[in-house]
């Protein structure tokens, strides 16, 4: 009888944990391949659309209450951010080479594959963090410098960016969290510790900026201060998300240097495509900068009124990713096929009515930000060339995330080089100086470079090498 006893309670406890274990499986992996491309394409993004809101939104309030501190700060903060733009260019080593990696591994329902990942992802983000953060604390007042500044806007400035550096580690480790998630298919966790981050940033802006109650007055440092809180903040929260899920540890886990080499084999050209944007963006402004401030004005102004095109675009984005890495991981390459194709399509029918919309109303789109005549005229034709040109962006959104998702990240690295070192900057300096027509000559350009993206990316996308390939 007490053998029977001992039996029943192993039976029980190994029943629990099997069962438990069973459970915990099935959190890893939420994507449904076997329903509808059009509700599993939607299910993913549309948190994905609200969490960009919302960091759009953290970014108007930053820059509502630095604004109240007058227009230096802002001068400051503003070309902090073009540099942090370009630093956080390398968040895509791991981002991009964790979230392949983990969206195989995922359909797989492979958990120690998953947490080596993870770990792995982690290792690099606080290694780059501290080498990043070491090198540029100390440079910041030569970067500035670059920028031609006034002294006021770069002392104000570099308190700020030093700040961002060195919580730098945060920054980072979020990056990782949130590949993790959307990788497993779980985009609304990311966006409700977004949520979170971004009420926490809002209260905390006004009361380390201006000092009120019992906190101290930190000025436009009190605005790094909560940037960077606010991602301790979410590093925690998105700690806790995994720790549910069972992926903060193995035993097993142990680094690799195979590993290492996969992440960054799949992370590397991602970091160079994501870092010619901002690179070759702040060259472009150097060259409208030839045509007057009415003409930097309208490209910036332009430039905003376009970023919230990439709301859904974004979402549309990691959607994309996340399904084709599952269904490769599955070893459904005609799934992950369906998935694209549906994707540019649910895009194209968002940006068709969008683009007629910003042509029509182009001028009073920019009247919203400025009155001024010429800043009208000149972002009016920013837009009507522009514009119209972003429907073939809806291709390059599609094709490169699916190449992103299979971990093929060298076509969208190749394209993206491609149409902006060698098409977008050399087009704008001819067609703007040699052909005489200004500032109209670079929207021209870029223009143009969007075609171009569009055409080397599709060329790799139907090539199929993304299909094949194993990470």
């Amino acid at each position: 009888m007490q053998k029977s006893n001992c039996l029943d309670i192993h039976w029980l406890i190994t029943y629990t944990a099997e069962n438990y274990e069973k459970q915990s499986m099935e959190r890893i992996s939420r994507v449904n391949l076997n329903i509808s491309s059009h509700k599993s394409i939607w299910l993913l993004a549309w948190p994905v659309m609200i969490g960009q809101t919302l960091l759009t939104m953290l970014q108007i309030v930053d820059m509502f209450w630095i604004g109240k501190l007058g227009p230096s700060p802002v001068a400051g903060v503003a070309i902090a951010g073009s540099m942090m733009a370009v630093l956080f260019a390398f968040t895509q080593i791991f981002y991009a080479g964790n979230l392949a990696s983990i969206a195989r591994f995922a359909a797989q329902e492979d958990r120690e594959s998953i947490i080596d990942s993870i770990v792995h992802s982690a290792f690099i983000a606080l290694l780059l963090s501290i080498i990043i953060a070491g090198i540029g604390i100390p440079t910041a007042p030569f970067l500035f410098r670059l920028f031609g500044a006034s002294e006021t806007v770069q002392i104000l400035g570099i308190q700020y960016l030093r700040i961002i550096l060195f919580a730098l580690p945060f920054f980072f480790g979020a990056f990782v969290i949130f590949s993790t998630l959307n990788a497993v298919g779980d985009t609304k966790t990311p966006t409700k510790i977004i949520f979170f981050a971004s009420i926490f940033n809002a209260v905390l802006d006004p009361l380390l900026i201006f000092g009120i109650w019992k906190f101290p007055k930190l000025g436009i440092g009190g605005a790094a201060l909560a940037t960077s809180l606010s991602h301790v903040l979410v590093l925690v929260l998105g700690a806790l998300a995994l720790a549910r899920r069972r992926l903060i540890y193995s035993q097993s886990t142990r680094l690799r240097w195979s590993t290492i080499a996969r992440i960054f084999r799949i992370g590397i050209p991602a970091c160079l495509r994501g870092m010619t944007r901002p690179l070759t963006g702040t060259i472009m402004f150097r060259i409208v900068a030839l045509y007057g401030t009415a003409a930097i004005a309208g490209f910036g102004i332009g430039i905003r009124l376009l970023g919230l095109m990439f709301i859904y675009l974004e979402g549309l984005t990691t959607a994309t990713q996340t399904l084709v890495g599952q269904s490769l991981g599955a070893k459904r390459p005609n799934k992950a096929e369906e998935f694209v194709r549906k994707a540019i399509l649910i895009g194209l029918i968002i940006q068709l009515p969008v683009i007629v919309l910003y042509v029509l109303l182009a001028p009073q789109l920019i009247l919203m930000f400025n009155t001024d005549s010429e800043v009208v005229r000149i972002g009016t034709d920013y837009l009507r060339i522009i514009v119209p040109s972003l429907i073939f962006i809806v291709l390059t959104i599609g094709y490169s995330a699916a190449q992103m998702g299979a971990g093929d990240t060298k076509p969208p690295m190749i394209a993206s080089i491609l149409s902006n070192w060698f098409i977008k900057i050399p087009l704008a300096y001819l067609i703007a100086h040699e052909l005489h027509l200004a500032s109209r000559g670079v929207w021209i350009a870029i223009a143009c470079s969007v075609l171009v993206e569009a055409m080397v990316v599709s060329f790799f996308y139907f090539g199929g090498g993304w299909k094949k390939l194993h990470i």
